[in-house]
């Protein structure tokens, strides 16, 4: 804003840095699945638990900011009590280790999948710890993500073009492409898919929801492993809340993620922004 730019058609705000934290989301949980499936070789991680811990989270008083945009200590504040710890899923254990940098050709390959988009940034952005918990080829790995925006109108766009089914194919193949050439010890990356999964979250009218399946060739078994990775999410005002869902062999259950996503529903109602 505030430079000019002629010759050019206006663009929708907001669209290239949903795409960017998708994309970013996106490699996060596929490397994480790299390192859940050498652990599946020898791990050592206790048994895979079912239900979700549900208790609520303290409250803080609510804010009557209006339209106004939210400070970035209040925007931290609400991260931070919204998102998932340890503690929330039973027999999870942090998963230490550096987080994932994609390369900005990468970048420019995956928000090349729609020309028409303009780079809006978020006023905050922070991610929870990586949780694993499960052994062998039952290892999760599951991350939830807090963006607050400047303009919750951009939202609902955001979402829209995120379930475009061109978008969605074009990023399957840019992942395809770029990943074509890497190789975990003797496995190689396959083909990749890219599909819009229902999400319903009580309450929300925006949500989002993407099912990006890989698979990873053994050359030395011939066996070919698939990966799951969903990325759901929902709108709670100028707040993005997405939930990352990483499994090797088959997805998370369906049940699992609601019961996440509607606990950080409950936390995002509770707390103020």
């Amino acid at each position: 804003m505030g430079h000019k730019r002629p010759l050019r058609k206006p663009r929708r705000p907001g669209l290239a840095d949903s795409q960017r934290r998708l994309h970013g989301l996106v490699i996060a949980a596929l490397l994480a699945a790299c390192a859940l499936l050498l652990a599946a070789c020898g791990g050592g991680q206790q048994a895979t638990a079912s239900s979700i811990a549900t208790q609520p989270a303290a409250a803080v008083p609510v804010s009557n900011s209006g339209q106004r945009p939210p400070s970035r200590a209040q925007a931290l504040a609400f991260a931070h009590a919204v998102n998932l710890t340890a503690a929330d899923i039973p027999e999870a254990s942090v998963a230490h280790g550096e987080d994932s940098t994609d390369s900005a050709r990468e970048r420019r390959e995956f928000q090349a999948c729609d020309g028409s988009i303009e780079h809006a940034h978020a006023l905050v952005e922070v991610m929870s710890p990586k949780l694993k918990r499960g052994r062998e080829l039952e290892i999760e790995q599951i991350r939830s993500s807090v963006a607050v925006v400047r303009d919750a109108r951009a939202i609902p766009a955001e979402a829209a073009e995120l379930a475009r089914p061109s978008l969605l194919e074009c990023a399957a193949h840019v992942l395809t492409r770029n990943y074509s050439d890497k190789a975990i010890r003797e496995a190689r990356w396959g083909r990749f898919t890219v599909s819009k999964l229902p999400v319903h979250v009580p309450g929300r009218t925006v949500t989002i929801g993407i099912r990006i399946v890989a698979t990873l060739n053994l050359a030395f078994s011939e066996v070919s492993v698939p990966i799951y990775v969903d990325v759901l999410g929902f709108e709670s005002g100028p707040a993005e809340i997405t939930l990352t869902a990483t499994s090797v062999t088959q997805p998370m259950p369906a049940g699992t993620e609601q019961e996440l996503l509607a606990l950080l529903s409950t936390r995002a109602q509770a707390h103020a922004l």
